[in-house]
């Protein structure tokens, strides 16, 4: 990758995240967006493996909130119990 890439990316990726600390949340996305277009630029096949990839992880990280939904809920109910 060429320096003025990285440059655009670590840059974009730098302000965006300063935007979004301050508060500006709109100008912080359209950095990111850039930053991750230059991303798919540079490397197309592993974007677009992550792409075809995207359900399942959606799957996966779902499954697992739901667990530590369940673990929490049973949790608050036993100290609910305790207390009582």
């Amino acid at each position: 990758m060429d320096n003025t890439k990285k440059a655009l990316i670590y840059g974009s990726f730098g302000v965006g995240i300063a935007l979004l600390l301050r508060g500006h949340r709109t100008a912080a996305m359209t950095l990111g967006g850039v930053a991750l277009a230059t991303l798919a630029t540079e490397y197309p096949q592993q974007f677009e493996n992550l792409w075809r990839d995207t359900p399942e992880f959606i799957e996966k990280s779902s499954r697992i909130v739901n667990s530590v939904i369940e673990l929490v809920d049973r949790l608050s109910e036993q100290g609910k119990r305790l207390t009582a």
